[in-house]
């Protein structure tokens, strides 16, 4: 009897191991608001900003992976996004409403109007430098291009497999590196940051990343 509840007892950590490991390695493809409870991802008007503009990064990153392109008709875009929290499901996490947002008929693709690139990774590189340096904006620039960068970065870590962000989450890196792109590359768009970032951080021989890369982001012109 001894050694069988011995043998439950170990079966049992090994299991809560496994998990905990499982846990462990999904954090690390995770940044941001990807890896926080539906019932706290929209809790306060900073974690609704941040959710979305996460979601739009996520979209965008699974836009490169893939070669998606997605409808950009701000109203449909609106709408999605106000559904986030009836999609997140409850005692899950905001990357769990993913793949019920990529099926969502607001994200057709539109003949006329289409990009592959959603929400901040959209702007250049001079407008992200000056709201981040604009006192009245700096902290909302923060939220929404940083929330931005960590699901455009996730969503590679996640689709590309091979590699995790346990360098960027370790070193919270996401902000000071597109803050140094953009310096050096002001005319550029804030998603080429991110593609850099996924370049540094990806192993040379990812084939699905260097087939992406031979077909650059569609961007809708920002006024």
């Amino acid at each position: 009897m001894k050694s069988l509840v011995t043998l439950f007892a170990s079966l049992l950590l090994l299991l809560s191991s496994e998990a905990r490991a499982e846990s462990a390695d999904l954090s690390y493809q995770l940044y941001g608001q990807g890896d926080v409870d539906c019932s706290q991802a929209f809790k306060s008007h900073d974690s609704v900003i941040a959710s979305q503009s996460w979601t739009q990064g996520y979209l965008s990153g699974q836009a490169f992976i893939k070669g998606l392109s997605f409808h950009v008709s701000e109203q449909q875009h609106a709408e999605l996004l106000d559904q986030l929290p009836v999609l997140c499901p409850k005692g899950k996490w905001l990357i769990d409403a993913m793949p019920a947002v990529l099926k969502a008929p607001q994200l057709g693709t539109a003949s006329s109007e289409f990009s592959s690139v959603l929400g901040a990774g959209a702007f250049s590189c001079s407008d992200y430098l000056r709201h981040a340096h604009d006192k009245r904006t700096s902290a909302l620039a923060r939220i929404i291009y940083g929330s931005w960068m960590e699901g455009y970065v996730s969503a590679a870590a996640l689709g590309l497999g091979n590699w995790s962000l346990s360098e960027i989450v370790q070193n919270d890196m996401v902000l000071t590196f597109l803050n140094n792109y953009c310096q050096q590359y002001p005319q550029t768009t804030v998603v080429h940051s991110g593609i850099e970032l996924i370049r540094y951080l990806s192993p040379t021989d990812t084939p699905h990343l260097q087939a992406a890369e031979t077909s650059p982001p569609a961007v809708e012109a920002k006024p």
